[in-house]
């Protein structure tokens, strides 16, 4: 190699080892991550679950007995007091997250009111009647961002193709995810006012569709208006049915009649000062 030929390659070499003293050093350590505890994010940004976690149970059976609380439809619905708002549904749920309750489901319930199960500190069910069509579009999405479970009573003869009311698979979906379905006659009549033979096929064949469409097993009743009398409640207890729910107000204690349990009804005239008040201050 030529004297010329070696000095170019030692001035190239020079070069480059200048550049490179020139370039930023690379990064050894990974970015940093920030993490956020689940309390920092505001609830309607959570992820919802994709299946309920049933809350920690510690607690004995309170004395003042569990508040069951019952929606109808999630919507303004003029004229009729059943509707609540979403807006107002959704500040509802908000305010039991923050204030600590935990929504219990039906079969939690039932075995600490046997005395075989604890509860959470501050439990709460989480009821609805009818299986309007919001109960799934509207409310099962906010109940997935707190993590609650509900009951949602149906009306089978309603479950038909075109009668606009919650569809079996979206029943399906919601028990799916950790939601309770329970019978609400098939045809929403007033049982006091029935026969013998009517009432049966409302308590029996009800019971038998739903377990038939969604292959579980149907333990928990809900009277249509309220209504019955003694030959409902014997029906009910040679159905199978473990509970029962009522319009009655209160809380549901150890001690009552399991297929007489009271309720909390929460309507469109509620605001959330009141909502609050009839929560902690029932029984």
């Amino acid at each position: 190699m030529s004297k010329k030929a070696s000095l170019l390659i030692i001035g190239l070499a020079a070069m480059l080892i200048s550049l490179t003293a020139c370039a930023p050093a690379p990064t050894t350590s990974p970015p940093r991550q920030v993490s956020a505890q689940s309390s920092d994010i505001p609830a309607q940004q959570k992820p919802a679950p994709q299946k309920w976690v049933p809350p920690q149970a510690e607690y004995d059976f309170p004395a003042k007995g569990v508040p069951f609380l019952y929606y109808h439809s999630i919507a303004s619905l003029p004229g009729n007091v059943a509707g609540v708002p979403p807006a107002e549904f959704a500040a509802q749920m908000k305010y039991l997250y923050d204030a600590g309750f935990s929504a219990v489901s039906l079969d939690q319930f039932y075995a600490a009111y046997e005395g075989k199960e604890k509860l959470p500190r501050k439990p709460v069910v989480i009821t609805f009647d009818d299986g309007y069509p919001d109960n799934y579009s509207i409310a099962f999405p906010i109940l997935k961002q707190y993590n609650f479970t509900a009951a949602f009573f149906v009306v089978t003869g309603y479950m038909e193709p075109g009668q606009g009311m919650l569809t079996w698979d979206q029943l399906r979906e919601m028990q799916a995810y950790g939601m309770t379905i329970g019978s609400h006659t098939v045809d929403h009549l007033e049982l006091s006012k029935l026969s013998l033979a009517e009432q049966k096929n409302e308590i029996f064949q009800s019971k038998a569709k739903i377990e038939s469409e969604l292959g579980t097993s149907v333990d928990y009743f809900c009277y249509p208006n309220g209504k019955f009398n003694q030959t409902t409640l014997s029906l009910l207890r040679q159905a199978g049915y473990k509970l029962a729910v009522t319009t009655a107000p209160g809380t549901a204690k150890r001690g009552d009649n399991p297929l007489l349990l009271k309720r909390v009804f929460v309507n469109g005239l509620n605001d959330l000062a009141d909502f609050k008040r009839r929560v902690t201050q029932a029984g």
